[in-house]
């Protein structure tokens, strides 16, 4: 069974059986086949049986909160900008503002949502935006597939407001627009249902 042990200097290592099967590094974060290790302001991924160093250096690595294991993919940060990673560490997309984990990093999809120059827009896993950008994206709760998916626009008429609309792949709107879109974000079935039965509105 593998364990964290810390030395007298304040580092930290792995051990398996009392034998240590890591580097001593500031901090670990420990998952089920690999692990976060950081020192000197660095951190990358390690792999939990043979200790090699498997991703690049960067400043963050993000692992969704709760997750016991990392999935294909990651966000990385360096530069204050971040980007997907694979596992391998191969980078698979371009570096944005910020990257939501929700759909891809989480293994939930193929899509996921990203931000630069203060727009968003969905990107594929091949890096291709395949949505227009908008002022605003959030997924809703079970649907992260992004098969359809709430987008928001500023309202002109009001400096601060935004209007949300549901869309789908396409680009296309599948509902009215909402000053505040309902029930967001715990929509459930019905009340997805009932909000695309409501008329189109320009």
């Amino acid at each position: 069974m593998n364990e964290m042990m810390q030395n007298k200097d304040g580092k930290v290592a792995i051990f398996e059986d009392g034998n240590q099967i890591s580097d001593w590094f500031d901090y670990i974060l420990m998952y089920e086949t690999v692990y976060i290790g950081k020192k000197h302001n660095k951190q990358a991924i390690y792999d939990m049986q043979t200790g090699k160093r498997i991703s690049d250096y960067f400043e963050e690595i993000y692992i969704p909160e709760g997750f016991k294991t990392i999935t294909n993919f990651f966000i990385a940060g360096k530069d204050k900008k971040v980007a997907i990673f694979d596992i391998e560490g191969n980078q698979i997309s371009e570096w944005f503002d910020n990257i939501n984990p929700d759909g891809l990093v989480e293994g939930k999809s193929s899509y996921y949502i990203a931000s630069k120059d203060g727009k968003k827009a969905i990107y594929d896993i091949n890096g291709n935006r395949i949505t227009e950008e908008f002022d605003d994206i959030k997924p809703i709760k079970g649907r992260e597939d992004f098969k359809i998916f709430i987008a928001g626009r500023r309202d002109r008429r009001y400096r601060y407001a935004r209007k949300y609309a549901i869309f789908d792949l396409e680009g296309r709107r599948i509902s009215k627009w909402f000053g505040l879109l309902p029930y967001f974000p715990f929509i459930t079935n019905d009340i997805l249902d009932e909000i695309l039965q409501t008329k189109m509105e320009v």
